[in-house]
């Protein structure tokens, strides 16, 4: 644990991160530490039982998010899951997302505007205008969702 709070230390003096106009590559060096630090991290370091068939019913079935660390640059946190259950669509704009499945796995569908400029007649975005990824996450693997493709690597 105590390499992960040394990662989690902005840098002095705290910079105005943004990775608008980085390239992927860059942007891979950025958060390489980050992710390093996440894959060595187990249900262990947080204090955490995975659940089991027998006692996964007592989650309940809401999702819950535990922030961990929330400064300039950037932020962590923990969301606990229930077997089948779902993240409502959002996005996260200009932002690098490091994702770590300590237990079970996660489907995860990424989708990304192509074509901006395209709007239908009541000025809404084409649904034609996103191109979709679709991923899985298993256990143990650290993806990093990259603003510039919206891929996960």
């Amino acid at each position: 644990m105590r390499s992960l709070r040394q990662v989690l230390v902005p840098p002095p003096p705290a910079l105005p991160l943004q990775f608008e106009g980085l390239s992927s590559k860059q942007i891979e060096q950025l958060t390489g530490p980050i992710r390093d630090v996440c894959e060595t991290l187990t249900t262990r370091d947080f204090s955490m039982v995975p659940p089991t068939a027998a006692n996964v019913h007592l989650m309940g079935p809401d999702v819950f998010y535990v922030s961990l660390y929330h400064g300039e640059t950037m932020m962590m946190g923990i969301f606990f899951m229930p077997p089948n259950s779902v993240i409502p669509l959002h996005d996260h704009p200009y932002m690098s997302v490091v994702s770590r499945v300590l237990y079970g796995a996660v489907h995860l569908n990424a989708y990304s505007i192509v074509d901006a400029n395209s709007t239908d007649d009541e000025g809404c975005v084409d649904r034609s205008t996103f191109a979709t990824f679709h991923h899985h996450l298993p256990q143990a693997t650290c993806a990093l969702g990259s603003p510039i493709s919206r891929q996960i690597s």
